[in-house]
């Protein structure tokens, strides 16, 4: 710690003196504690670019003035102003880990364990996994599966000395129990309460049903993936394994991919190194899964502010018993540091990727539709509660903007979603004891937990309700969506926006096939030349609900065009089906255009001037255009440099492409290219068009690498 200042309003009121001025490095860190006791990490690097964009006033010559949490005002957003209560500097001393990762000669070791190959071809995301890696490396046990039942004993066993098993040591002719703890956790920080004399009864309950078949997983929950972890945990378990599962948070994902059945994963091969195949062999018998609070659509927590997001799991970690002065605790906040230092990208964290609502793991287990097991989903919301609710106001405050209810790291709702399984049950607790830590110290949801394990199949227990999950289809062009049968009504067409339709070639699926696209499948779509694709429908999630809400007072009308061609050939056939729709009737017709659909639109005003007189000739006629680039994107320029969040997000989802060849891929469309944006006004703005201009831009930036 370099400083430490009291910044509470007694000392403020003690001290008389002039304000005292300090230099911080740029890479030093801020210790921020707010009100309530929460402390929040980020670099002064950081600080200072959040103050000049939010409080542009407390920058002088004199320095940069301590503004407390930099942010939107209460009068802009109408949230609660969180004071600085302390500060402190911290600068990180060099240590073992920081020595070895300067070393490549000492990543022997990382590398073979990690399944790295050719280190020095992949970049920021190797270097990302290794430092993770050498902290995650302190935690004991080290990764297995371990025995955590005996015989001979009425409580779980320790596991700080025991030996990790192979898939020999276990039966495959009874019943066996798998606890799969979650992120930044270890399996006593998440199913501990089993080691309580108040979760007796319950323990000897499931010791009644598997004796001492019960394990424990230990796993790897940032350096790893969820599918780095299933992969690993299956390895571990025999052929024909008859699996019962419980799992808390991000272990949840890991359970699903366990669900998947041969022809699912068959589909996914999740896997570039093909270990996806070690699932397929295994032929593991899921019977049931009991997924407690699992982000199975990710969480609204993994903002951007994702230093915050780690600085709030710190404490959150910080306040459990026990837990707060073990290692865990160590680990986290160290992570933590290195990410608010900037040593680490905490978009490379697999843990945290894998968390993130636009995850392609996330989209992948959302469109498995056949997962084996029955599934009882163990869902909570905070409500009321004393220092926990200060937390949840923070939450509300600075992540969760939309009021969702959440346990503290996941919005409920998520909770709900994930891979689908024939058989879907859940249960829901809410109150001031409800939180992301407490799942198995609430004597409610333990004792559930545990019915929902020991129940006869097809025999759920009173507490657990069926559930049926909105299935969402792609919205076909081919039929009008009508709800008031026999009832003319104004003609509604709903133009999307790029990449807003599907593709496909005959039968198959080919945008957005996530199963596909995990394996390479982005190139069937890189010939826009090819005949034989044809855009079909508009993609449910994200058009369905509107175009199902505006059925109820139109004719709608869903445009799909393929967005790789050029915006001029998609106004063609858009003018087709408005002739046909003019020729039908003497309606209004009306359209709602989203982004370049909006432009779509207006080549088609611009190209058939007799249609649109004959259209705007009829009363009530209108067209709305939402988010229309008018004069082009920068959002284009970002996807082209390899830095916009979707084309990152496709290259993490395609084991065969590096991120490069994603970019060079969509820059062979003539429709993206027709986005880039304009030189208007002044000439002052970039000119997406002009070759000068690009190579500015590409000596200024750089395109990231992505992993191997």
């Amino acid at each position: 710690m370099v400083y430490a200042f009291d910044l509470s309003p007694s000392a403020r009121a003690a001290v008389k003196a002039l304000p005292r001025t300090v230099t911080v490095g740029e890479d030093d860190i801020l210790e921020i504690e707010v009100e309530g006791g929460l402390t929040l990490w980020i670099s002064a690097q950081r600080y200072q670019a959040r103050v000049a964009l939010w409080h542009p006033e407390a920058i002088s010559e004199r320095g940069l003035e301590l503004v407390g949490l930099p942010g939107p005002s209460v009068a802009e957003r109408g949230v609660k102003e969180w004071f600085a209560g302390a500060l402190r500097v911290l600068r990180l001393k060099a240590d073992d880990i920081a020595e070895q990762l300067k070393d490549p000669n000492r990543w022997v070791e990382c590398v073979k364990d990690l399944a790295l190959k050719e280190v020095e071809k992949v970049g920021a995301w190797a270097t990302t996994k290794l430092l993770i890696y050498l902290i995650e490396k302190r935690l004991t046990p080290g990764p297995g599966l371990y025995r955590w039942a005996a015989v001979d004993s009425a409580t779980p066993l320790a596991l700080d000395h025991a030996t990790p098993l192979s898939a020999d040591d276990l039966p495959t002719d009874r019943p066996i129990l798998v606890f799969i703890h979650g992120m930044t956790s270890r399996t006593l920080g998440c199913f501990g309460a089993f080691c309580n004399s108040e979760a007796s009864q319950e323990w000897s309950a499931l010791q009644a049903m598997f004796g001492e078949h019960i394990y424990a997983f230990e796993h790897r929950t940032m350096s790893e993936s969820p599918i780095d972890n299933a992969i690993t945990l299956a390895g571990s378990l025999p052929v024909g394994a008859q699996l019962y599962l419980v799992t808390s948070s991000q272990g949840g994902l890991v359970g699903d991919l366990l669900c998947c059945g041969d022809a699912a994963l068959d589909d996914l091969r999740i896997d570039r190194f093909k270990r996806s195949d070690l699932l397929q062999q295994k032929r593991l018998q899921v019977k049931r899964l009991a997924r407690v609070a699992c982000p199975a659509r990710g969480t609204l927590l993994v903002s951007d502010n994702i230093d915050e997001f780690l600085s709030l799991l710190t404490n959150l970690i910080g306040y459990i018993p026990v837990v707060g002065q073990s290692p865990i605790y160590q680990v986290i906040k160290r992570i933590t540091l290195e990410v608010v230092k900037g040593r680490i990208d905490p978009t490379l964290i697999p843990g945290i990727e894998a968390m993130m609502p636009a995850s392609p793991l996330v989209a992948l287990l959302n469109s498995v539709t056949e997962a084996q097991g029955e599934l009882g989903v163990i869902a909570g919301d905070i409500e009321g509660g004393n220092w926990f609710k200060r937390i949840a106001l923070f939450i509300t405050d600075r992540f969760i903007y939309e009021q969702r209810d959440n346990d503290l790291v996941v919005n409920t709702d998520s909770m709900f979603h994930g891979a689908r399984h024939t058989v879907e049950y859940y249960l829901f607790d809410q109150g001031a004891e409800v939180s992301h830590f407490n799942y198995f110290h609430n004597t409610h949801t333990r004792v559930a937990c545990t019915r929902w394990l020991l129940a006869p199949a097809g025999q759920p227990p009173q507490e657990f309700t069926p559930f049926i999950r909105e299935h969402i289809e792609p919205v076909a062009m081919q039929r009008a969506l009508v709800k008031s049968a026999g009832k003319v009504q104004p003609t509604l067409f709903i133009v999307p926006g790029f990449m807003g339709s599907q593709l496909q070639r005959g039968e198959e699926k080919l945008w957005v096939n996530y199963q596909d696209l995990l394996a390479g499948g982005l190139t069937k779509i890189e010939d826009v030349h090819a005949k034989k694709i044809t855009a079909t429908a508009l993609l449910g999630d994200y058009y369905g609900a509107l175009c199902d809400y505006m059925a109820q007072t139109h004719e709608v009308q869903p445009f799909a065009y393929d967005w790789r061609n050029s915006i001029r050939r998609a106004a063609t056939e858009l003018g087709k089906e408005v002739s046909k729709v003019l020729q039908r009737n003497g309606q209004p017709v009306r359209f709602i255009a989203h982004g370049m659909g909006g432009l779509v639109v207006r080549r088609f005003i611009f190209d058939h001037p007799t249609l649109w007189e004959q259209l705007c000739a009829r009363p009530g006629s209108r067209c709305i255009l939402l988010g229309t680039p008018n004069h082009g994107s920068h959002a284009t320029v970002e996807l082209l440099l390899g830095a916009a969040s979707s084309v990152r997000q496709l290259a993490l989802l395609d084991r065969e492409h590096a991120l490069q060849q994603v970019v060079d891929l969509f820059a062979g469309f003539p429709g993206l290219l027709e986005l880039l944006p304009q030189q208007v006004r002044d000439g002052s703005d970039f000119n997406g068009h002009s070759a000068t201009a690009w190579r500015r831009l590409n000596i200024a930036a750089h395109c990231p690498q992505r992993r191997c």
